[in-house]
């Protein structure tokens, strides 16, 4: 796989992350540990790794919708935040995806609706 790279901006603490994930060799270790950090759960500042299977997919939609930049509106999630967040908005799943590192919720400064289908 060729070099892979995201520029990420993050909407609760106005991180970002911009460079290569991965290259033709596979993930790379620094920016996956970057990741960790930069994806943490906002609420406890706690970190896992993240599922860099989850990050390709990402790439891939914003490549196919030519976006450049995305900004993470929610990502690990703790499974204390994870109740919290079920308590007090519609839609959190009791065992929801991103408790385990493997889900990314985002918007894309355009073509939303176009990167829902290709998704």
């Amino acid at each position: 796989m060729p070099l892979r790279r995201l520029l990420l901006v993050n909407a609760h603490t106005g991180e970002t992350f911009d460079g290569p994930f991965r290259d033709d060799t596979g993930p790379i270790a620094l920016a996956m540990e970057e990741l960790s950090e930069f994806l943490r759960d906002h609420h406890s500042g706690e970190k896992i790794a993240i599922d860099v299977r989850v990050l390709d997919f990402l790439a891939s939609v914003m490549d196919a919708v030519g976006a450049t930049r995305a900004t993470v509106l929610s990502a690990y999630r703790t499974r204390e935040t994870n109740a919290m967040l079920a308590r007090t908005r519609f839609g959190v799943a009791e065992n929801s995806q991103h408790i385990y590192g493997r889900a990314l919720d985002l918007r894309l400064p355009t073509r939303n609706e176009e990167a829902m289908q290709v998704a």
